[in-house]
């Protein structure tokens, strides 16, 4: 019968739109509370660092999307809720009569027809005005909209805690690599037979496995660029170490026809070539240079005529001090300071400090004063430096090492063992102290090989590295 097959179309047609507003009421719902969340991570990634923001949001958003799709197809309305709607448009339950009569054709009765007749008839005329539940409101549009802009906004808003977000996640991704390269270095050393090395080579492997194990923690624990550099530039030192000792083992393997083992020289080579390799891939930086000149220039900034005063001691520049007594020497650090300045006063000033540096003081004045200054101060920078005295003169510079705790042979020195510790100078005018007079080169080894084992235990702050290496190579040029 055709008005039964109309009237089916119909409320079918019409439950489909009815269906797809109430989802899409529940997806609007749920992508609010979705984008809320995203725009809440995106705001807490401006104050705290969170590098995979990003992601937390989408999640967020994906989320609420699927579980309002999911909502909506749950909670959806029935066929039965929307021939009541329909009939509420003036057609007086005639579509829920008609559209739930499950009767065969043959076995409807007249009135049964007749009122299926007239539902059809009805729903005909009435079928444009019809219209579904208004789920969708425009209010709720414009607060997605809100929160999307504000997720978005926040998002993309750049922020200090997000570089520091990437920098992190770099350094720890920079890291894992590094311990990854020291887990194939500690492979390479184990492939080494222990029971066929002497007590002095199995101690040299021991140490090395050490070493290993104390730089695999330190990158475990790095947080910042600082940290890693700091740790990479010890790894990279007890490389080059390990390099050259196992080159070493392997040689004396071969050269030893009696007790060598050519297959020992290759485990050793090849354990070698490894680390090499590892050394090689992990280069110094841009920032591990900067980070140098930052913590070692204390001469740039000073230091250097601030800690020794030099000419600023004596009232250079600023009560003239002529340089007739006045004595500044420079401070420790590297730099260069000068000081110049007219004024008027003949006076006696004092400048006290140690260490290297290069500063020039000039005055010019007339007149009669007094004045003292003592400048003290600590300061370390990359390099050496020469120093020159205010009070000018000639002569020839002399490089001096004292040793107060040795004995002094001239009787002209008197004095007893105070238990300091060695100290080096340049003087043009030469300086006397108790001690023996020694040249720098023939000690200046042990202090380098002093300090290149603190290099390796650690004992210096972060950056230091460098600064030590150059200084003893300038020793060695000269």
């Amino acid at each position: 019968m055709n008005e039964r097959l109309f009237i089916k179309k119909s409320v079918r047609r019409f439950y489909g739109r009815m269906k797809r507003n109430f989802i899409w009421k529940w997806v609007i719902l749920l992508l609010t509370a979705g984008f809320l969340v995203a725009a809440g991570i995106a705001g807490a990634s401006l104050t705290w660092p969170i590098y995979h923001a990003v992601l937390f949001e989408g999640i967020a958003v994906g989320v609420s999307l699927i579980a309002g799709i999911i909502l909506g197809i749950i909670k959806a309305p029935s066929e039965r809720d929307a021939t009541i709607h329909m009939d509420s448009f003036g057609l007086k339950e005639k579509v829920t009569t008609a559209y739930f009569n499950d009767k065969a054709e043959e076995d409807l009765g007249e009135v049964e027809k007749l009122q299926l007749t007239d539902a059809a008839e009805n729903l005909r005329v009435k079928e444009k005005e019809l219209k579904t539940p208004k789920y969708i409101r425009r209010r709720m549009i414009l607060i997605l909209l809100l929160t999307v802009a504000a997720a978005v906004f926040m998002t993309l808003a750049p922020a200090p805690s997000k570089e520091m977000a990437k920098e992190r996640h770099d350094t720890k991704k920079e890291a894992n690599e590094q311990i990854k390269e020291i887990e194939e270095a500690k492979k390479a050393l184990e492939k080494i037979d222990e029971t066929k090395l002497t007590e002095a080579e199995k101690q040299e492997l021991a140490h090395m496995m050490e070493q290993l194990n104390s730089s695999y923690k330190e990158m475990k624990n790095v947080s910042n660029t600082g940290e890693l550099m700091s740790a990479k530039e010890k790894l990279q030192y007890r490389y080059e170490d390990m390099v050259n000792t196992l080159q070493n083992m392997a040689e004396n393997q071969t050269e030893n026809a009696s007790t060598g083992d050519a297959q020992m020289a290759g485990a050793m080579q090849q354990a070698a070539q490894t680390i090499s390799q590892n050394m090689n891939s992990s280069t110094t930086t841009t920032a591990q240079n900067n980070q140098n000149g930052q913590q070692g220039q204390n001469g740039q900034n000073g230091q250097n005529g601030q800690n020794g005063q030099n000419g600023q001691n004596g009232q250079n520049g600023q009560q003239g001090q002529q340089g007739q007594q006045g004595q500044g020497q420079n401070g420790q650090g590297n730099g260069d300071g000068n000081g110049n300045g007219d004024g008027n006063g003949n006076g006696e000033g004092e400048g006290n400090g140690n260490g290297n540096g290069e500063g020039d003081g000039n005055g010019e004045g007339e007149g009669n004063g007094n004045g003292e200054g003592k400048g003290d101060g600590n300061g370390s920078g990359d390099g050496g430096g020469k120093g020159r005295s205010a009070t000018g003169g000639g002569g020839n510079t002399h490089d001096y090492v004292s040793l107060p705790n040795a004995t002094g042979d001239d009787a002209n020195l008197t004095g007893q063992d105070t238990g300091d510790n060695s100290q080096y100078a340049k003087y043009e005018n030469g300086i006397g102290w108790e001690g023996n007079k020694t040249d720098y080169g023939s000690v200046m080894k042990e202090y380098e090989k002093k300090a290149y084992q603190g290099l390796e235990q650690g004992s210096y702050p972060s950056g230091m590295e460098e600064v030590i290496k150059n200084y003893f190579g300038n020793f060695d040029e000269e």
